[in-house]
């Protein structure tokens, strides 16, 4: 991953709760990987332009309301390249390139007026999520560019930019084993069976990064369920939910995710019945973990 530009320290992205976000993909669907994990940090809209679904004026409009662009690169076909261009000046326009260096450089004129440039150089699940943590301050970004871009870059390239917040990493990689996952199942089960809370979100964090605990399988607990790689129990964080579960996403977990990206520790994880439980997943592995319910 290589950071060629960065106009005004714009990455990482900050101000997230002020900051209206919009991930357009260019030539891949709107949902995938890089979006997904972008909405982890940050509420955004998602846009998906390929050869059949064009980049209209009226779509750019749209795009170009949001205060921060974040634009996905997956094509430099033609049409990939006219979208681009249809967003040339956007205002806080970040391209990220999922595409050989040397194919870069037709993009010439866009990179240019870009805020941010960020090269994953190539398209694969690991380098959409890699991706987006970079934008977001999940992980350090120190590569250097191999090669030469030509009229855009030199070899060797490359700015630093510093790990800021939580990132999302397999649970082998902090010390932990994907095991632990049964172990907070069986305590939140009983949670929800003896009624100490409607559902819950729970929030592993070690060694600066969220181990990513409940992989694509369809688990479910309290009848909601897991949902892609978020480490969610009971509720998805992405649904719309009623008044009671609205305190999951905006309450007690999101406030111990920043304490434990300002390298903080809460002494308290929530009330009654969830605090129990959270204190009880928490001796597991010395690793801290929210409940909020």
């Amino acid at each position: 991953m290589t950071l060629l530009t960065n106009k005004g320290d714009i990455l990482p992205l900050g101000n997230l709760d002020k900051t209206s976000v919009a991930v357009v993909s260019i030539g891949a669907p709107a949902d995938n990987e890089f979006s997904e994990l972008c909405s982890r940090y940050a509420r955004v809209e998602r846009f998906g332009v390929s050869e059949q679904q064009r980049m209209t004026a009226a779509t750019g409009a749209k795009i170009r309301k949001h205060d921060v662009v974040l634009m996905a690169v997956f094509s430099d076909k033609p049409w990939a390249r006219e979208a681009a261009s249809m967003l040339r000046g956007a205002s806080g326009l970040v391209e990220v390139f999922f595409i050989n260096p040397y194919r870069m450089a037709r993009f010439d004129a866009s990179v240019r007026s870009a805020s941010a440039v960020l090269m994953a150089y190539d398209d694969t699940p690991l380098t959409r999520e890699y991706a987006a943590q970079a934008v977001f301050g999940g992980i350090n970004v120190d590569g250097k560019l191999p090669v030469a871009v030509k009229g855009l870059y030199k070899q060797g390239a490359g700015l630093s930019l510093k790990k800021t917040r939580l990132g999302y990493t397999v649970p082998e990689a902090k010390g932990l084993r994907a095991s632990l996952a049964d172990s907070i199942d069986s305590i939140v089960g009983v949670g929800l069976r003896t009624g100490a809370f409607p559902g819950c979100q729970v929030l592993v964090a070690r060694r600066g990064a969220q181990p990513q605990l409940w992989p694509h399988h369809g688990r479910r607990s309290g009848g909601v369920g897991f949902h892609g790689l978020r480490p969610c129990v009971g509720v998805q964080s992405s649904r719309h939910t009623s008044g009671s579960h609205e305190s999951l996403r905006h309450g007690t977990v999101p406030s111990f995710r920043q304490s434990v990206e300002t390298h903080t520790r809460t002494s308290r994880y929530g009330k009654g019945g969830c605090h129990r439980a959270a204190a009880a997943v928490s001796r597991i592995g010395h690793t801290p973990v929210a409940c909020s319910a």
